[in-house]
């Protein structure tokens, strides 16, 4: 069984996409997938991908230790640490796996002395599952670009190129240790470009190499991970025996995954707990993976009920991709009726009191539902960028498209849906740049490759299969005058810190010009929504005005 990107989302959140109201994710129900795998296999393993904790306002009130308990109490079989593990320091951190009573397996986390790659207690490098006569050899590493995508402290941290540790490590395991299988436990993802060889990703069935797509267009760390492992993509065989992995579980990216590199599995789950996926693996009686026959079941939805048709319930996945959803129904898994766990409900109900207050406080009416998308233009994305620019009495306001992490949907929000939908601690910032470096600063940033730049005051042409921008004004079609200096809303996330594409700025703008702090943005714009009671969406999306628009 393989989890990742839960996010801490530990409790189910109401849906509703035609008239009936329904549950979507939530640890209560995953629960009741674990218990009947667990009755109906022995042999069972649960691996998680890591960034458990930061996310859902339940495990941010329990200060990370709710997910750690449940985790314990479902007795994981192991899990790695993600990038979103270190957003509160790394005492936090160490807290948690210290409570943990599953290990974190990671290998290219090392100290800047690069004496020891166990910084943490808990954390081990690799581990063999032991499984009547086979032997099952993990081995986890994490991003590389931990540090561009948190905010947390990594002083003293250095998370090294894993391509060399995972060959050490998976020789290691077969020549040593004689494992009948290696499998990567990686932090790190890949996204399948929308095609006709990938449109049939979200379809629930059992995979394998002879059904499922054994090809993914796509872009991501993991992808280039496994070019450079292969060399050739289309010839596997320059692999020895004794460097192979024989399946790779990923995360990340949050975008679902099952498909087959050169008969290599990959897996990997949409976040905040909404799916999960399950590899079944066979061996020979002399040992030996029946490649041919690894089968992955997946995407396999955590809801109260699915829709018949589609066998799923997740809005933002279903929104406007098929014509006919069909009834809703009681998700059968395995001849089984999905229930809550009552026992893990009755367990946690401390910390779903503690959620109540906040549930029942109404703050705004939207008239449509809210998200961000990471390749377009969105009201929401447009509406914290102007409001970010009115607080701070700026030119510009920059937003990144990970700072919003749920979907609202229409009708009244209430305070648990703001936090849930803005879990970071940041900070309001403004710079100073001039002209010059705010068009160059737009020319690094808004390639496309992995987001689009929300943006307030500006209006930009993107050609997106160049990747590149091609012209920049202000809205009212003014020119950016490149000696001028102004002043530029962000948050403290992408400036000082230079996290995501702002990592890219530094060779021409090393420094921060005039950096000035203007509060946590959770609060504020908590509070700000509140004193606007309603939201339509006119007011800050205009499909005839668009502030990205494609050539």
């Amino acid at each position: 069984m393989y989890t990742n990107d839960i996010h801490g989302y530990f409790f189910p959140k109401k849906s509703k996409l035609t008239k009936e109201t329904y549950e979507v994710g939530g640890m209560e129900y995953l629960s009741s997938y674990a218990s009947i795998l667990r009755s109906e296999f022995k042999n069972f393993i649960w691996l998680d991908g890591g960034d458990i904790f930061q996310g859902g306002f339940e495990t941010k009130l329990s200060n990370g230790t709710l997910m750690t308990k449940y985790f314990n109490y479902e007795n994981i079989s192991a899990s790695t640490i993600g990038n979103h593990e270190w957003d509160f320091g790394q005492n936090y951190l160490k807290d948690r796996l210290k409570e943990s009573n599953f290990p974190y397996i990671v290998s290219n986390i090392f100290s800047t002395s690069m004496k020891s790659n166990k910084v943490f207690e808990n954390q081990i490098t690799y581990k063999i599952f032991n499984i009547n006569e086979i032997k099952l050899g993990v081995i986890g590493v994490t991003t590389l670009y931990t540090k561009n995508t948190t905010k947390g402290d990594l002083h003293g941290i250095k998370i090294i190129e894993y391509e060399d540790i995972i060959k050490q490590y998976t020789k290691l395991l077969r020549n040593e240790f004689n494992v009948n299988a290696v499998i990567l436990l990686f932090h790190g993802g890949l996204i399948c470009k929308n095609n006709n060889k990938t449109k049939n990703i979200l379809e629930l069935k059992l995979w394998n190499v002879n059904n499922s797509n054994n090809y993914c267009d796509g872009y991501g760390e993991l992808d280039i991970f496994l070019k450079n492992y292969f060399k050739d993509v289309n010839d596997n065989k320059n692999v020895s025996d004794e460097s192979k992995i024989d399946l790779i579980l990923s995360a990340h990216t949050h975008a679902p995954n099952h498909y087959f590199f050169n008969y290599l599995p990959v897996v990997a789950n949409i976040n905040n707990g909404k799916y999960f996926s399950v590899v079944y693996l066979s061996f020979d009686d002399d040992g030996k993976l029946n490649a041919n026959d690894v089968n992955i079941e997946s995407p396999i939805p955590v809801c109260s009920e699915v829709f018949s048709e589609v066998k799923q319930c997740d809005l933002k996945t279903l929104r406007n991709k098929y014509d006919f959803y069909g009834e809703m129904r009681k998700f059968s898994f395995h001849g089984i009726t999905i229930e809550k766990n009552n026992f893990v409900q009755d367990e946690f109900i401390f910390f779903r009191n503690l959620t109540k207050q906040y549930e029942n406080m109404k703050i705004i009416k939207i008239d449509s539902d809210l998200y961000t998308d990471k390749l377009k233009e969105t009201p929401l994305g447009n509406f914290l960028a102007d409001f970010m620019r009115n607080y701070t009495n700026s030119d510009v306001a920059i937003v990144n498209s990970g700072v919003c992490r749920s979907m609202w949907q229409k009708g009244m929000v209430n305070g648990k849906m703001v936090e849930d939908m803005f879990p970071f601690e940041d900070t309001i910032t403004t710079v100073l740049m001039t002209g010059k470096e705010l068009i160059k600063t737009l020319e690094t940033i808004q390639t496309g490759s992995n987001q689009i730049f929300e943006v307030s005051n500006l209006i930009q042409f993107m050609d997106r299969k160049k990747k590149k921008l091609i012209n920049v004004t202000f809205s009212d079609g003014s020119l950016i005058d490149e000696n001028k200096e102004y002043k530029i809303a962000v948050t403290y996330f992408l400036l000082p810190n230079y996290g995501d594409e702002f990592n890219g700025i530094k060779s021409f703008y090393p420094h921060v010009k005039n950096l000035e702090l203007h509060g946590d943005y959770t609060p504020i714009i908590f509070h700000h929504l509140q004193e606007m009671k309603e939201f339509n969406v006119k007011d800050y999306y205009n499909d005839k005005k668009l502030r990205m628009n494609f050539v």
